[in-house]
């Protein structure tokens, strides 16, 4: 009973991280899925300014920045050429950390899948374990059930055993009450009493019970 309880013990935990990770796995999907549109929206902003510095390949920008009028003019085409990089710079370190972020979340979900698999293989061992303890005991039982019936047999036969020696008992005490004697009975052994006459609790099955002698 005891190693049943705690096989189905087991088989709780192990249930409850499994419905754990499946609510992580599902959280992780939708982030996955979010990130994942994310960085579609980038990478198509990308792929359009890489088109459109395609088609602009042949305008030197060194020639534009040099054709200035002043140097107002040459400050704000500077600060304006810097921030046409920048803007390229930062959008390729987007989609490029944005990569990164998807790639980490699917190895998590990865991970989880597999542990998921490993629980899903141990609850059904366990299960399969349970079985079979449920069958050995019940087995053990119906063995215990049958030997007891048995011994119930025996101690029947013995206790009519008793009752016919005690009568072949009494027959040869009346035929001896002729004989004098002193009057006092003399133990015809001697050792330690394990049980008292009449009732009392019956030392295997428990219970009061009628001890004969």
């Amino acid at each position: 009973n005891k190693e049943l309880k705690r096989t189905a013990g087991n088989l709780r935990v192990a249930q409850t991280k499994i419905k754990v990770n499946e609510q992580e796995i599902g959280t992780l999907a939708v982030e996955l899925n979010e990130t994942q549109q994310d960085l579609n929206q980038k990478q198509n902003k990308l792929r359009q300014r890489i088109r459109e510095i395609y088609k602009s390949s042949g305008i030197n920008y060194l020639q534009l920045l040099f054709a200035a009028n002043s140097m107002s003019d040459f400050l704000n085409r500077l600060a304006f050429f810097s921030r046409i990089l920048g803007y390229d710079v930062a959008l390729v370190e987007a989609v490029r950390s944005d990569a990164a972020v998807v790639k980490q979340k699917r190895n998590k979900l990865a991970d989880r899948t597999n542990e998921i698999r490993d629980l899903a293989k141990e609850i059904s061992e366990k299960k399969e374990e349970i079985v079979d303890q449920a069958t050995q005991k019940t087995k053990l039982f119906e063995s215990l059930q049958l030997k007891r019936k048995e011994y119930e047999a025996h101690v029947a036969e013995l206790e009519k055993s008793s009752e016919d020696l005690e009568i072949l008992i009494n027959k040869k005490v009346g035929a001896m009450r002729a004989i004098k004697g002193s009057g006092i009975f003399a133990w015809p052994l001697t050792g330690r009493i394990t049980s008292t006459f009449l009732y009392r609790r019956h030392p295997i099955w428990g219970g009061r019970d009628r001890h004969t002698g």
